[in-house]
Order: C-alpha cells, then sequence, then structure tokens
C-alpha cells in the first residue's frame, strides 16, 4: 500500500494531515473519488475545481463529501436569500 494510503474497515483511503493551530486532523478520502474530477463543472474563466459563486446564486455542497452529486458537477443553484427553508431533493432516475 502507497505511503499516503491507509485501510479503514477494508475501504482503501487516501490519508493527509492538517494542523489547525495545535490540533492536527488526518483527513481521508476515497482514492476513486479524486478520479472524478474531470466530470466537474467547469466554471468559465476558472481553474478545474475552483469556482467562484455568482451573486443571487449558492454553491450547494451534498452531505457526502466525495460521494454527492452537488454543484461540483452540475454548477450552481439560483435562490433568494429570503424564504423558507427546506429540504431538496433530485431525482436522477426521472
Amino acid at each position: 500500500m502507497p505511503k499516503n494510503e491507509t485501510k479503514e474497515n477494508g475501504i482503501r483511503l487516501s490519508e493527509r494531515k492538517e494542523t489547525l493551530g495545535d490540533v492536527t486532523h488526518r483527513i481521508l478520502t476515497v482514492p476513486i473519488a479524486q478520479d472524478q474530477v474531470g466530470m466537474y463543472y467547469q466554471q468559465p474563466g476558472q481553474q478545474l475545481a475552483t469556482w467562484i459563486v455568482p451573486p443571487g446564486q449558492y454553491f450547494m455542497m451534498g452531505d457526502n463529501r466525495d460521494n454527492s452529486a452537488d454543484s461540483r458537477y452540475w454548477g450552481f443553484g439560483a435562490g433568494s436569500e429570503s424564504g423558507r427553508s427546506g429540504n431538496g431533493y433530485l431525482d436522477e432516475l426521472r
């Protein structure tokens, strides 16, 4: 297994460390997810995998970081800062 990889519960993970203040954190990602960068939404004028959220729009981040189909793949969502809060659901099978 490569030096920057580890295995937890039988799943191969890429590991890096980040220190914030006096605390060092382990950051684990599924290596195959890194291959998905080529499927990311390409914002005109920005490098791949970097975005500037335009005024009046939102960057929707999924709750399962490396396994979420979110704004990284389909771009920004339009919306208002006022109004009701709620949950959204996108049925990709329809």
